[in-house]
């Protein structure tokens, strides 16, 4: 039997950073975090195409659209950027098990990177 393993869904990271760092922190970075059922929402349109494999997620933050995702379809590689080192940190806590979430302290626009196929 597939175990599956179930993603935090809704916002209760996102909420606990925000307390954590300061409100211009979060403005020089232009963090805004989108509500856990937009981004379900929105997971739920983009694995409507069955042939979906890869995800570039090029704002990942603490990662709620990965987590929707991945709540619904566990077999896609999620490649993620991430500018802000404090936020970038505290993602890798919550997808340190997920081998499929591949982050990037990264700008997206600046750096091409090739990520090799899991095997």
């Amino acid at each position: 039997m597939l175990v599956t393993k179930q993603h935090i869904a809704n916002n209760s990271i996102e909420d606990d950073y925000s307390k954590s760092v300061s409100i211009e922190h979060r403005k020089k970075f232009a963090q805004f975090f989108t509500p856990f059922p937009i981004a379900d929402l929105m997971a739920q349109w983009i694995i409507g195409n069955k042939n979906l494999k890869n995800i570039l997620e090029p704002a990942f933050g603490l990662g709620v659209f990965s987590r929707a995702i991945l709540n619904h379809k566990e077999d896609v590689e999620i490649n993620g950027f991430e500018i802000d080192a404090n936020i970038f940190e505290n993602a890798k806590q919550h997808f340190e098990d997920t081998e499929s979430v591949n982050l990037l302290l990264k700008d997206y626009l600046f750096k091409i990177v090739y990520f090799p196929a899991h095997n």
